[in-house]
């Protein structure tokens, strides 16, 4: 006779894991040890969830639900980063305002869902696509700005490399334990350097033609 799972079990579970992805990050959390918090074997554990990756992505799920519809607002629904879609036809002053507004929707997000945000910002498949989005946006701008062809190849790296940037700078404000006035702030200055950055990119592309 197959044993019913608990709800109860699945939700300490997840509240181990939680505490699991905030010490030892992603990569570094351990199944054997989630079982551990949650005095279970190892085995009962993977009759709840099947990988370290599943346990993720249920942890973050509502979160990255919040973080895509901000994106699909800002951006008039043309960025869906769940479904891969950017078909981006956004002038560079759209843009701009996306990028904009996105420092302050993250606050109020990270506000609401403080573990959620900071375990989905780590490294993972999830923050791969969070990166892969803002690539698309940075490089969708750089090249409606460009006055000759830049090559796609070129622009895509640095896309990536500043996307990468971004995130990682905004992983570090959210762990910093401000208070919501000063995270706001500090996420509001932080993205005017990063476009102040991107403006100067753009000149020295010009430049170099």
């Amino acid at each position: 006779m197959a044993q019913i799972l608990k709800d109860s079990s699945r939700q300490l579970i997840l509240e181990n894991a939680r505490q699991e992805f905030l010490e030892y990050g992603f990569q570094g959390a351990s199944m054997r040890r989630i079982a551990a918090r949650s005095q279970m074997t190892v085995g009962n554990l993977y009759r709840y969830f099947k990988s370290k990756q599943d346990i993720n992505r249920v942890i973050v799920e509502k979160t990255l639900d919040e973080v895509n519809n901000m994106v699909m607002e800002l951006s008039g629904r043309q960025i869906d980063f769940t479904s891969g879609r950017y078909e981006i036809s956004l002038d560079a002053e759209q843009l701009l305002e996306i990028l904009s507004a996105l420092s302050q929707r993250l606050v109020d997000i990270y506000w609401r869902h403080k573990v959620e945000f900071r375990i989905l910002m780590m490294h993972s498949d999830l923050n791969n696509e969070l990166t892969e989005w803002m690539t698309n946006i940075i490089s969708h701008y750089i090249q409606t700005q460009l006055h000759h062809g830049a090559k796609n190849r070129l622009i895509e790296a640095l896309a990536r490399c500043e996307a990468i940037a971004l995130f990682s700078g905004f992983n570090d404000l959210f762990a910093a334990d401000l208070k919501k006035d000063e995270l706001s702030e500090a996420a509001n200055v932080y993205m005017q350097l990063f476009l102040g950055l991107m403006a100067n990119e753009l000149q020295l592309l010009e430049v170099g033609k």
